[in-house]
C-alpha cells in the first residue's frame, strides 16, 4: 500500500508539471468565469481531467493537499458546465468527491439537483453491496452517529473527531472555512447525549460579541440532535451555587475575563472539558497574557480536564501542549478546506484594468481580463465601489467589502447610496426599517443603506443593529456588506466574494490576517468556491498575498515574547511601577501574574516551566523573582481579592486599600438609594486615580457616569441617543450618525469595559475593608453595581433573562410586556416554556427570533 501511495504521489507531481494539463485546467476556469464561450470538451480531454482528478484525490502526503483542491475544483467545474453533455459524468464526479472525503460538496450537489444520490450519502441505504469498495470504506470511516442522526465528516474532521471521542487533549488547525467550530458542536452534542454523569464544559471566545454567535450555534445543534437537560451560561455574575449543584450538564460560554471571574467565584467547581477558540490569541499582548494565565489556573484546578485548542492556519498547533505542559498532546492540521477560494489580482492604472487569476496550487498567475475603465475614480472609496460593481454581477452572490475602520465603512456606505438604486422592499425589510427607527433613530444611515440593498457592520455599531445586519445578510435580503475586522473575530459572515484594497487592521496586516479574511469567501454547504479580489497589491502595506504558497501562522505566547524582548522593562517596572515605559499594559500584566503566582503558591514551578520553554534565552529570572518576593511581602490584601482583579497590579490595589483605611471610607450606596449619582462619580474618580495613575477632570467623570447611569437604569439606546441629540442640538445626518457610533463605542469601551473593571476592583477591595474593620450598617447590595454595568439594568428578571443568552433588548421587552415573577434561572426557564405561546404572540419579531435561537424550549 505504501509503495502504491508513493507511486501515486510521484505521478501526481509529474501531472502538475505538465503544460497540457495546466492549459486544460485553466480552460475550465475561463469557461466558468465567462472569459471564453463555453467549449465542448472532447471525450479525451474529459477523460484526462477526470483521471487527473482521481489521482490527485488519493495523494497521501499532507504537503500535496493542494492537489486535492485541484481535484475538487476539476470536479465542481466539470459538473457545473458539462453535466448535460456526458451521461455518466455526475456518477464519476460524486465518486471522486467521496474519495476526497468532501461530503459537504456531495451533499450540496445532490441538493442542487446536479446529480442523484448515487452512493446513498443523504438517504443512507442499508444495501451497500453494489457500491465501489473505495466509496464503502470512505463512508464507513467518515460516518458519525450522534443520537438518532448520522452525519458524514471530511477526512480532517473525522481524524479530529476520533481524537475528541477518545478524550484526548489536542490542538487543531485548519482554514477558516473548514468547519472547526461545526465539529465541536457535533462533538459536544454526542458527548452530552451519551453521558449520564455530571459534565461541565467551558468554551472560551475572544470577544463578548462572539458569545451570542457560539450560543446560537450550540442551541441549533442541541435542537437538531435532541440534546436535553443541559444549561448554558454566558455571564458568571448571576450564577448561584444552587444552579451549579442541581444541574448535571453545564456549558459555560465566556471570554477569558468572564471565565477568570467565574473561577474565582466558584473555586470548587470542576471542569471536564475546556475549549479555546481562536487559541492563537495567546500571542495577543495583554489579553493573550491573561488568557494563558486563565488556562493555567483551570489546568491547576482540573489536571484531568480535556483541553482543546482551535486555531486557523497554524504551523505549530503543538505549541499549546508545550505552553501548558500537557502530556500526550495531539496535534492535527490541514490546509485543505471543503470550500475552495480563488484569488484574483486586479491591477488598475491610468483607467485600464488587468485581472489575473492566481492559482496557489500551480503557483502561477493567468491573465483573465484586460479592459478600459470609463469611470473617473477620485479616491480609494470610489475605487472600491468600482471594483464591487464590476465583479459582483451574479444576483445570487453575497459580497463583502472590507474597510479598515468604522469611519471608512461610513464613507464608503454614503457613496454607495449615490451609486445604487432602491431595491423592492418586502414585508420583512419594511419591518426591519421600522424597527431600526423605533430602537435607534430614524436618521440612522443604515436605514438608507438597506433600502439600496446593502449594509455596513463594525464594532462601534449598536449590537441590536449588528444582529439585524447579520440576519439580513445570511438570508440574502441584502447582497453587499461593508465590514471591518469584526469579520476576523470569528463572526459567522461568509460571502461568495470579498473585495480588498489597501487593507489594514489595528495591528500589522500579516499573512494570518489575509488568509483568515480569504477564508470567509465561500460558504460551507452553500458555495462551491469563494472569490477574493485584491486590488493593486503593490500599494498594500504589510503582507501581500503570494501566489506560490499558503502562509501559515506561527503560534507564539505573548508572555514568552515580552520576557524575551522586554525583560529589562519588566524588571524596571517591578522596581518602580510609576516609571514611564512603552506598552505598559503588557508589562503590568506580566508583573501581576508573577506577583499573584508568588502570593498563591509560589513561582518556583512556573519559572522552571518558563526556563524550559525559553531555552537559552538570557532572562534574569533570579533578579525578577527577588523583586517579586519583596513586593509580595508588602501586600496585605488576600490573594482571593487580588485574583478577582487579575488584570490590575496588586501594588495599585494595595494603595487603594490603604487609601480606604487612611480616609476611613464608610459610605456605600446602591443605585436605588438617594445620592447614588455623586457616590458613583466619586468611586470612579478614586479608582481611576489609584488604579490608572491619572486624575480625571470633573467633565470626564460626569460624561462617563451620566452615560453609565442611563444604561444601568434601563434606558433604551434610542432614549440615550435622543437625549444627546437634544442636548447638542444636532440637525445634520453625518453628525447624528457620528453620535450614534460614539455612544455605542463609549458604552462598550468606557462603561462596560473600563468602568466595569475599575468599579469592580474598588468595590471588592471595599467589601474586604468593611469586613476586616468591622464597619457596621453597610448594605452589601453595592456589590451588584458591576453586574448592573455589565447587563445595563438593575431589574433582577432582566439580568436573569440575559444570563440565559437573550439580548438586553429582548429581556427588557419581556419584562415590560409580562413583568414575570421568576427569581432565579431555573424558574425563568420554566416560565419561558409555560408561556411560549404568549411570548410568540406578543413580542416583536426580533425578540421572537432571539428566543428561538437562544432558548431550547423542549
Amino acid at each position: 500500500m505504501e509503495k502504491y501511495s508513493y507511486v501515486n504521489d510521484l505521478l501526481a507531481k509529474k501531472i502538475l508539471e505538465n503544460r497540457d494539463f495546466i492549459n486544460e485546467y485553466c480552460l475550465l476556469f475561463k469557461v466558468e468565469f465567462k472569459i471564453l464561450e463555453k467549449q465542448v470538451l472532447n471525450l479525451n480531454s474529459l477523460k484526462r481531467l477526470l483521471e487527473c482528478a482521481n489521482i490527485f484525490s488519493t495523494t497521501s502526503d499532507e504537503d500535496l493537499c493542494h492537489l486535492k483542491n485541484i481535484s475538487y475544483l476539476i470536479c465542481v467545474l466539470l459538473l457545473k458546465n458539462y453535466n448535460q453533455e456526458y451521461e455518466n459524468l455526475a456518477n464519476m464526479i460524486q465518486k471522486i468527491l467521496i474519495k476526497l472525503g468532501n461530503f459537504p460538496a456531495v451533499k450540496m450537489t445532490i441538493q442542487n439537483s446536479f446529480f442523484k444520490d448515487y452512493y446513498s450519502v443523504i438517504n443512507n441505504s442499508e444495501d451497500d453491496s453494489s457500491l465501489d469498495i473505495d466509496v464503502l470504506i470512505k463512508k464507513f470511516l467518515n460516518r458519525i452517529k450522534i443520537g438518532g442522526e448520522e452525519e458524514y465528516f471530511t477526512d480532517f474532521q473525522t481524524r479530529v473527531f476520533n481524537h475528541l471521542i477518545d478524550d484526548r487533549s489536542l490542538g487543531y488547525s485548519a482554514p477558516t472555512s473548514a468547519g472547526k467550530s461545526f465539529l465541536l458542536t457535533r462533538y459536544l452534542s454526542k458527548k452530552l447525549i451519551e453521558t449520564n454523569k455530571e459534565l461541565s464544559i467551558a468554551y472560551i471566545v475572544p470577544t463578548r460579541a462572539l458569545i451570542s454567535q457560539v450560543q446560537k450555534d450550540f442551541v441549533k445543534s442541541f435542537k437538531k440532535f435532541k440534546v436535553k437537560d443541559v444549561d448554558i451560561y454566558t455571564f458568571p455574575n448571576q450564577i448561584e451555587e444552587r444552579d451549579l449543584t442541581t444541574n448535571k450538564k453545564k456549558l459555560f460560554i465566556f471570554t477569558q475575563e468572564r471565565l477568570d471571574l467565574w473561577i474565582n467565584d466558584f473555586p470548587k467547581e470542576k471542569l471536564d472539558i475546556i475549549i479555546v477558540d481562536e487559541a492563537q490569541k495567546i500571542g495577543d499582548d495583554t489579553r493573550g497574557i491573561l488568557l494563558e494565565r486563565v488556562i493555567d489556573k483551570i489546568i491547576e484546578k482540573n489536571p484531568s480536564v480535556q483541553k482543546i485548542f482551535l486555531s486557523p492556519l497554524s504551523r505549530n498547533p503543538e505549541k499549546f501542549g508545550e505552553v501548558f505542559n500537557i502530556d500526550s498532546f495531539v496535534k492535527e492540521k490541514t490546509n485543505l478546506s471543503p470550500v475552495s477560494q480563488n484569488i484574483f489580482y486586479v491591477e488598475l492604472l491610468n483607467n485600464k484594468s488587468k485581472v489575473y487569476w492566481g492559482s496557489k496550487e500551480i503557483g502561477e498567475k493567468f491573465l483573465f481580463w484586460e479592459e478600459e475603465v470609463p469611470e473617473l475614480l477620485l479616491d480609494e472609496d470610489e475605487t472600491k465601489i468600482w471594483m464591487v460593481k464590476r465583479f459582483s454581477n451574479n444576483l445570487d452572490d453575497s459580497n463583502i467589502i472590507y474597510c479598515n475602520n468604522p469611519e471608512q465603512c461610513f464613507n464608503v456606505a454614503k457613496k454607495m447610496i449615490k451609486y445604487f438604486n432602491d431595491i423592492p422592499l418586502d414585508k420583512e425589510l419594511e419591518e426591519t426599517l421600522e424597527s431600526l427607527k423605533d430602537n435607534i433613530h430614524e436618521g440612522f444611515y443604515l436605514i438608507d443603506c438597506i433600502k439600496k440593498g446593502f449594509a455596513y457592520h463594525h464594532g462601534k455599531m449598536p449590537l441590536f443593529a449588528r444582529k439585524i445586519v447579520e440576519d439580513l445578510f445570511e438570508k440574502k435580503k441584502i447582497r453587499y456588506l461593508i465590514c471591518t475586522s469584526t469579520l476576523l473575530e470569528g463572526m459567522n459572515l461568509p460571502a461568495k466574494n470579498i473585495f480588498l484594497y489597501k487593507p489594514k487592521t489595528k495591528k500589522q496586516f500579516d499573512s494570518l490576517t489575509f488568509w483568515n479574511l480569504a477564508g470567509r469567501s465561500g460558504r460551507l454547504l452553500k458555495d462551491y468556491y469563494g472569490n477574493i479580489y485584491c486590488l493593486n497589491i503593490n500599494e498594500w502595506e504589510g503582507y501581500k498575498p503570494e501566489i506560490d504558497k499558503l502562509s501559515e501562522n506561527e503560534i507564539e505566547s505573548a508572555l514568552e515574547k515580552e520576557l524575551k524582548k522586554r525583560h529589562k522593562a519588566i524588571y524596571d517596572y517591578l522596581k518602580d511601577h510609576y516609571k514611564k515605559i512603552s506598552k505598559k499594559d503588557n508589562v503590568e500584566q506580566i508583573v501581576t501574574r508573577f506577583i499573584l503566582g508568588e502570593l498563591s503558591q509560589g513561582n518556583e514551578e512556573f519559572i522552571i516551566r518558563l526556563k524550559k520553554r525559553l531555552k537559552e534565552e538570557d532572562i534574569p529570572f533570579q533578579l525578577i523573582e527577588e523583586e517579586v518576593k519583596k513586593i509580595s511581602n508588602e501586600i496585605t490584601l488576600p490573594v482571593e481579592v487580588l485574583e478577582k482583579n487579575s488584570s490590575i497590579d496588586p501594588r495599585k490595589q494595595e494603595r487603594l486599600y490603604n487609601y480606604m483605611k487612611e480616609n476611613k471610607i464608610s459610605q456605600a450606596l446602591s443605585p436605588t438609594q438617594k445620592g447614588f449619582y455623586n457616590y458613583f462619580k466619586e468611586i470612579y474618580r478614586i479608582s481611576y486615580l489609584y488604579l490608572k495613575d491619572k486624575e480625571l477632570s470633573q467633565k470626564e467623570i460626569s460624561k462617563a457616569i451620566s452615560l453609565a447611569r442611563e444604561w444601568i437604569y434601563g434606558h433604551s439606546l434610542k432614549e440615550i441617543i435622543q437625549q444627546r441629540v437634544n442636548f447638542f442640538n444636532i440637525k445634520d445626518k453625518d453628525s447624528l450618525n457620528n453620535l450614534i457610533n460614539s455612544v455605542f463605542h463609549r458604552l462598550e469601551q468606557d462603561v462596560r469595559f473600563n468602568l466595569y473593571n475599575l468599579v469592580k476592583c474598588y468595590l471588592l477591595i471595599y467589601n474586604y475593608y468593611v469586613k476586616t474593620n468591622n464597619i457596621k450598617g453597610v448594605n452589601e447590595s453595592f456589590l451588584s453595581i458591576p453586574t448592573y454595568i455589565e447587563y445595563g439594568s438593575i431589574i433582577p428578571q432582566v439580568l436573569i433573562l440575559q444570563n440565559l443568552g437573550l439580548s438586553r433588548d429582548t429581556a427588557v421587552e419581556i419584562y415590560n410586556t409580562f413583568t414575570p415573577p421568576f427569581i432565579d434561572l431555573e424558574k425563568a426557564k420554566k416560565w419561558l416554556k409555560i408561556n411560549k405561546s404568549k411570548l410568540l404572540e406578543k413580542l416583536s419579531k426580533y425578540s421572537i427570533k432571539d428566543l428561538e435561537e437562544m432558548i431550547i424550549w423542549d
